[in-house]
């Protein structure tokens, strides 16, 4: 099937759909699983509502998050995937929650949860979202699960009216928890005694994002979060790729972990985990200097597959504005100057269930082929 416009209809019941939204900063990955059961992966803000796109998403389609959404994944703690997690919980009562594991242990609480209160700007919007996340669990009593390499934490079995489907958490692994407690210390300063943002030392940044698996008839999908890739087998992608109890079959659709950059990439992945030419969906990062995916990222992402998408492109428009030396050295000395947050991208694939064929695509006009990222 050709590429189209993302139109405003919802899925039909037999159809599976995977939606990767991105605005440049942040991204929220829906699943259509079927019969109108959706499920949720992480969090960002719509440039155009200022709502959680997710949320916006299911409504701007006539779906009813209160009644539609069955799972709700944060993959990690970081701002870029949980802005607004704490609303999409909100708006959807009756779906289970899942977390890394580690987010209930006493070290991680005690270390944490005082800092934002004795240091409230400093802590960062992820902090603030964790601790509504965390009312909202215990005040209204959710149903949550905490994940752990190779748990399942859904699970429907096959019926006349539907699909079998079942959800699987493919990380973190003990190693990677025990890594991140142990430095729990280092990481976040004494209260009473900065007013700097929590801070991850990049060696370890992203050992508790959560890989995810998606099973619905005979399609799989592999959700790569913010893994990234380490030089130790007990962690990262390797000990994935390798392990026995994850789920062995192939996926067909990967949503490229963090951003396509080369620090999260294994050869396996594509290897051992997914099918010849998978769909590649991916979201730009796109603030300050830093832009992800590089031209030699989507390069090698592009040996690997001929369908890659991306949510936005990278290309910048600089001012052509002239100013007088004087007025330059007033801005630089007293006004910091940002980007326009560019607008809200989309991906969306969809095929009807245990359908062999071709997905059909439709892109927002911020989204893109791969190959057109840097144009």
């Amino acid at each position: 099937m050709g590429i189209s416009t993302v139109k405003p209809v919802p899925p039909q019941a037999n159809q599976i759909e995977i939606t990767l939204i991105g605005p440049g900063y942040g991204e929220s990955t829906l699943v259509h699983i079927g019969n109108d059961k959706w499920v949720i992966i992480d969090s960002c803000i719509d440039s155009a509502t200022s709502e959680p796109a997710a949320i916006s998403y299911l409504r701007s389609i006539g779906v009813n998050p209160e009644i539609s959404v069955v799972l709700i994944i944060a993959t990690h703690w970081h701002d870029d995937h949980v802005r607004g997690i704490s609303k999409v919980l909100e708006s959807c009562p009756n779906a289970i929650f899942c977390a890394s594991s580690v987010l209930s242990k006493e070290e991680f609480l005690n270390y944490v949860l005082p800092f934002d209160e004795y240091n409230p700007i400093a802590a960062g919007s992820g902090i603030k979202e964790l601790k509504e996340m965390f009312r909202i669990l215990c005040n209204k009593k959710r149903h949550k699960i905490g994940a752990i390499m190779n748990r399942r934490i859904y699970y429907i079995p096959a019926s006349d009216t539907e699909p079998e489907c079942s959800v699987w958490t493919l990380s973190p692994s003990d190693k990677q928890v025990d890594l991140f407690l142990n430095s729990l210390a280092e990481l976040i300063p004494e209260v009473k005694t900065t007013k700097y943002r929590v801070v991850e030392p990049s060696d370890i940044s992203n050992h508790l994002s959560i890989v995810t698996w998606i099973e619905v008839g005979d399609f799989a999908i592999l959700l790569g979060g913010d893994k990234r890739e380490t030089k130790d087998y007990d962690t990262g992608w390797s000990v994935i790729i390798k392990s026995k109890e994850r789920p062995q079959r192939r996926a067909c659709i990967y949503k490229v972990s963090h951003h396509g950059s080369s620090n999260a990439h294994n050869d396996g992945i594509w290897t051992e985990m997914l099918l010849s030419q998978p769909y590649a969906l991916l979201t730009t990062y796109n603030r300050g200097r830093r832009k992800l995916p590089t031209s030699a990222d989507v390069s090698r992402i592009e040996t690997f597959t001929g369908n890659g998408y991306s949510t936005s492109r990278l290309s910048t428009v600089k001012s052509k504005t002239r100013r007088s030396p004087a007025v330059e050295k007033t801005i630089k000395g007293k006004i910091r100057i940002r980007s326009i947050q560019p607008r809200t991208g989309m991906i969306r694939l969809r095929q009807t269930i245990n359908e062999l064929g071709s997905w059909s695509v439709e892109l927002s006009d911020s989204a893109c082929k791969l190959k057109e990222v840097h144009s």
